[in-house]
């Protein structure tokens, strides 16, 4: 499987270097060749690639997941949805219905908070409004991989998935923790 990445020190000899660029629609990608030689620039959206099979890497921004993601810093891999049984806790890129009252149309990264039967619904790891219930078919992909520091995080091991999980069950009060740590930042 072919995977589109902007983290290229991390990503050399496995995948191909993209730089995001957010444009009105969503997110586009420019990418260049990996190795030795030239520079080829093509623009790629991330919706195409994800529906072709391809995984794609990239760094999300705004602060909807913070802390778990640090816009700018950290980069993720997400892998194409297909047939993957959703559960709770997986990070899953959507596109937002055009009707949606914030962000409509654009894609968002956010966690599973739980699956029902009317449908799925997300939430931001540094939000408290629950989203949903929203249908299977406006999922593109899940996050596989967290790439932090140059340390690759799997979303598949035992610390990530307890330290998610936690931070999902603090839903309701974690805004207690997240503002001292955003005036921290501020500060810093």
């Amino acid at each position: 499987m072919r995977i589109l990445c902007c983290h290229s020190e991390l990503c050399q000899d496995r995948f191909i270097g993209i730089n995001p660029e957010e444009n009105d629609n969503g997110w586009v990608y420019y990418y260049r060749a990996g190795g030795k030689g030239g520079y080829m620039q093509e623009k790629k959206d991330i919706e195409e690639l994800l529906k072709s099979g391809t995984s794609v890497g990239f760094y999300p921004q705004g602060n909807s997941m913070y802390p778990t993601i640090v816009p700018g810093r950290d980069n993720v891999i997400v892998e194409p949805l297909s047939e993957r049984k959703i559960k709770r806790g997986d990070v899953l890129l959507f596109r937002r219905p055009e009707n949606a009252p914030v962000y409509p149309g654009k894609l968002i990264l956010h966690r599973v908070c739980k699956v029902k039967e009317d449908g799925i619904y997300m939430v931001g790891d540094n939000e408290k409004i629950v989203e949903g219930p929203l249908p299977r078919n406006v999922f593109l992909g899940v996050m596989t991989e967290l790439h932090r520091k140059g340390k690759t995080i799997k979303v598949s091991s035992l610390f990530y998935k307890m330290l998610t999980r936690s931070w999902l069950f603090l839903r309701p009060v974690r805004f207690i923790i997240t503002k001292p740590l955003r005036l921290f930042r501020k500060s810093v």
